[in-house]
């Protein structure tokens, strides 16, 4: 007797400590704070679920407008680790049939968040006097903001669509942001789609459509180590368009961003924004790399790396052009990578800039002298783009013309080419991450044999090993003590489906 009461004292210990997962169902679409127990509106829900320690999920019953038209029905900031899943909406189908709609405000979001781990799935917030989403402060770490077949719509708000500040380790992914649900019709936020401000580090954002929003389709301000990869940044899907500033913005003193990778999965296409595709600026704001992608239609060019910026790095030059071999110098041990240039197809944006890199066509390493070539079969007009060992990335060089006729792969609206998107039925988590002389993979997803690989920045393979679903379900562990500090990027591959992560190795 004395044994199980010893028992039930420490199981309700560890249950203080650590919370439970609680289940709230928002069950009416009410603005008012109203309910019963762990239903009622999502007011009600949120109010609920910020009084115990988290985790909580708030799934929901009814589908339709919740229509904020009035302060009292501002939604409390979320301070507790919260799971907001619209996909659970009768109706739903891929496309939001939950709306949040702030249509009437003249001040207040959509939605606040200071907690850790937060999550949404399936929501369309839309026409708020401020933010759209607000993730804020150093314990809101691990967000996660949509997910492959469970996007959110983040649409008409009159500052950001989605502002990142102090936030870390956090994904924005598979999200329509400064589209209709569609992304065939602009519905712009007004400031940036995603804003990453002071301190959000670490966060990963990929497989959006970030477009028409009125500055820029993504700002990193003060803010280190984040990855873009495989977005459409500026264009509809059906039609050349663009955000009203820039696609990418890097300032402040930014740090080790990634816009792209080694791999297509990872290119974006940054196209029709009405400033630069990306512009790196100002002082400090150094070591970030621009790999691959596909840059056309953008008004002022594709790359601008402003005085003092990325190291004050310069643009190789091309010096040889023809059918088979694109040659010419740069820096010394340079990675400089060559693109079909946009003057392939001059009629594309005949009012542009026409040095832009439209199809990348591969990567060559120069040598001491800085000296490099790239053999292939080559036709159009080549540009090229260099970095450095610290991976500062410049501007593309001037257009050189092969002497044979071509054709362009990639157009300004749409997709990225077809086959070049990541497939996403696996998935995997990495930790620690950051790690050092080892770190785990995880993964519930894999069936069958898959195999690992770790690339560094550069898409060297540095390690590739095979795997079990057993393995990888208890969680297998990986010791590489050769590895120098630095991002690496590791690769699962199953049945032909391919995920990605980032690695920080300290």
């Amino acid at each position: 007797m004395k044994t199980n009461y010893a028992l039930s004292i420490f199981a309700a210990l560890i249950m203080t400590v650590s919370g439970f997962s609680t289940a709230f169902t928002v069950n009416s679409l009410a603005i008012t704070n109203t309910g019963s127990g762990n239903s009622g509106t999502l007011l009600y829900c949120i109010t609920q679920a910020n009084m115990s320690v988290g985790p909580h999920v708030l799934s929901f019953s009814v589908a339709g407008t919740i229509a904020i038209n009035n302060p009292s029905g501002l939604l409390p900031t979320i301070t507790q680790a919260v799971t907001i899943d619209g996909t659970t909406a009768p109706g739903y189908a891929g496309t939001p049939v939950v709306i949040l709609d702030g249509t009437g405000l003249t001040n207040g979001g959509g939605l606040s968040v200071t907690a850790a781990s937060f999550r949404i799935y399936g929501i369309d917030i839309n026409n708020f006097a401020y933010w759209g989403l607000q993730i804020s402060g150093d314990n809101a770490d691990n967000f996660i903001i949509g997910a492959s077949g469970m996007g959110n719509v983040i649409r008409n708000n009159d500052y950001y669509g989605i502002q990142i500040t102090s936030a870390d380790n956090g994904k924005i992914a598979f999200n329509k942001i400064g589209t209709d649900p569609t992304g065939n019709t602009c519905a712009a936020n007004l400031y940036d789609g995603i804003d990453l401000n002071t301190g959000a580090n670490n966060d990963s954002i990929y497989n959006n459509q970030i477009s028409c929003n009125g500055y820029n389709g993504i700002q990193i301000n003060a803010s280190n180590n984040n990855v873009v990869r495989g977005n459409l940044i500026g264009p509809l899907l059906s039609s050349c368009t663009g955000s009203g500033y820039r696609g990418v913005d890097i300032e402040a003193g930014s740090t080790g961003n990634i816009v792209g990778g080694p791999l297509p999965v990872h290119y974006n296409k940054i196209a029709g924004n009405l400033y630069w595709g990306i512009e790196v600026k100002q002082n400090g704001t150094n070591n970030n790399l621009l790999q691959g992608n596909s840059y056309s239609c953008n008004d002022y060019g594709a790359i601008d790396v402003n005085t003092g910026a990325n190291n004050g790095i310069t643009p190789p030059v091309i010096s040889v052009a023809n059918a088979t071999t694109i040659s010419g110098t740069s820096l010394p041990n340079a990675i400089v990578e060559v693109f079909k240039s946009m003057n392939t197809n001059a009629s594309l944006c005949p009012s542009m800039p026409l040095n832009q890199g439209v199809d990348y066509l591969g990567a060559a390493t120069a040598n001491g002298t800085g000296n490099w070539t790239l053999s292939g079969s080559f036709n159009g007009y080549v540009t090229a783009t260099q970095r450095d060992g610290a991976l500062n990335t410049s501007e593309f060089s001037t257009s050189v013309y092969t002497g044979i006729a071509g054709t362009l792969a990639n157009s300004c609206n749409g997709n990225v080419l077809v086959g070049l998107k990541e497939q996403t039925e696996i998935s995997f988590s990495i930790y620690p991450n950051p790690a050092s002389a080892s770190f785990f993979i995880r993964s519930n997803t894999v069936v069958g044999p898959a195999q690992i690989t770790l690339m560094n920045v550069l898409g060297e393979i540095v390690h590739q090993q095979s795997t079990t679903a057993s393995e990888l379900s208890a969680g297998m562990e990986i010791t590489l003590t050769q590895l120098v500090s630095g991002i690496y990027f590791v690769q699962m591959e199953q049945s032909g489906n391919i995920h990605c992560e980032k690695l920080i190795v300290k």
